[in-house]
């Protein structure tokens, strides 16, 4: 086993499946940065669309896109993202242009039932009126459903996007300890998404 997979091991759940994308650290330090994803359910793809790095090219942007299968012909593309808050708004265009056109492929090649969800800390503050209508343009067929304050400075700077019909999904935030953000649950109810079919 080598160094990666013992790191990697130490963050394995009993009972789930874990996909670590590390962040690129040139010192070979404990990097920042990385997304760690867990899923009960079979992980049928994945892919890491953009990772922070410091060099050789700057990136200030994590986005990971996976594939669960909910049932034999129900499938959700969960995709997870991270912006650093100085990152400007056109590379956060960009990246969600990029992960917008891999769904359109998993959606036009894929199973015919398939449901969206895109979650992370976008660091767009959406008790702002403008910054609503700046995410609802560059995300324009999703809602987003986070409505309470997800940090402790009353911001909404954590979202949740869907495609999902209201009467299958529900989402709240939660209290934490360990953060300044508020943790995010989103809830499904499957026999909602088949009724959708």
């Amino acid at each position: 086993m080598n160094s990666e997979e013992m790191r990697c091991g130490t963050y394995n759940i009993d009972g789930y499946s874990s996909l670590i994308y590390p962040s690129q650290c040139p010192m070979g330090s404990r990097p920042h940065y990385g997304l760690a994803l867990y899923s009960s359910l079979p992980i049928v793809h994945s892919q890491q669309l953009a990772s922070i790095q410091d060099r050789p090219v700057v990136s200030n942007i994590e986005c990971v896109l996976i594939v669960v299968q909910l049932s034999t012909d129900i499938y959700l593309n969960v995709a997870c993202l991270y912006r650093r808050p100085s990152t400007p708004l056109h590379e956060l265009q960009r990246v969600l242009q990029a992960l917008l056109t891999h769904l359109h492929e998993l959606h036009s090649t894929g199973p015919a039932h398939q449901y969206d969800l895109i979650v992370g800390d976008f660091n767009v503050d959406l008790t702002e009126q403008s910054n609503i209508r700046t995410m609802n343009q560059l995300l324009p067929n999703y809602r987003q459903l986070v409505t309470d304050p997800t940090t402790d400075y009353q911001s909404i700077i954590d979202h949740v996007y869907t495609d999902i019909p209201a009467e299958g999904i529900d989402c709240f935030t939660g209290e934490s300890f360990f953060s300044d953000h508020k943790p995010i649950f989103v809830t499904l109810t499957k026999g909602a998404l088949v009724r959708n079919q």
